[in-house]
């Protein structure tokens, strides 16, 4: 069974958000004892995400 260029396009994007969500969520990890600059980056991170899955813009 092959795969057509534009499922292959939908694979490779796909993978590409799950590195990027992986990214963002490591940078948190730079913000050890700075408790607020933290809870703030947290915050944007889900709601950047949550946005971007919710308007289906990975799709």
């Amino acid at each position: 069974m092959s795969i057509s260029n534009e499922e292959l396009a939908d694979t490779l994007r796909v993978m590409a958000w799950e590195r990027a969500k992986g990214e963002l969520q490591s940078t948190l990890r730079t913000f050890y004892g700075r408790r607020e600059q933290f809870e703030a980056l947290s915050q944007a991170i889900d709601s950047f995400v949550k946005q971007v899955e919710d308007e289906g813009l990975i799709d």
